[in-house]
């Protein structure tokens, strides 16, 4: 019993042991368990590792992607200026023709109704003076037949 306790332990204070640690059962085990802990937290940093550089992998992917995007989405940008540019420009020459021509035609419009407007002042003043003359006419004749 005390010599498989002796190899049971390595404290001094029990009969017949040693401080030999390689040969002790306890150190043993606990040497065998933090290697286990050891690999396991090595496995497990590893893991870590790992995912970090998944996970960066796919940060660059998206990164990429986007950057892709920003690209298309600039080049697509400038495309659309020009074209709004363009059709800005066609825009207003269309507006100051169309402007032109309102223009042109007011003025036509007026001067057809000033021209109508003297016509029939004219033909007004005609007839006012084709009454009094009438009128003139009359009364020469009533004052012929006094006299």
């Amino acid at each position: 019993m005390a010599q498989w306790l002796a190899r049971r332990t390595c404290d001094p204070t029990v009969a017949g042991s040693s401080r030999n640690h390689d040969a002790c059962y306890d150190c043993l085990r606990r040497k065998k368990r933090s290697k286990k802990k050891e690999k396991k937290k090595r496995k497990k940093k590893k893991k870590k590792k790992n995912n970090n550089n998944n996970n960066n992998n796919d940060k660059n992917k998206n990164n990429n992607n986007k950057n892709k995007n920003n690209k298309n989405e600039k080049k697509k940008n400038k495309k659309n200026k020009k074209k709004n540019k363009n059709n800005n420009k066609k825009n207003k020459n269309k507006r100051n023709k169309n402007k032109k021509n309102e223009n042109k035609n007011n003025k036509k419009n007026k001067n057809k109704k000033n021209k109508n407007n003297k016509k029939n002042k004219n033909k007004k003043n005609k007839n006012k003076i084709k009454k009094k003359q009438e009128k003139h006419e009359q009364e020469q004749k009533e004052r012929d037949v006094i006299t």
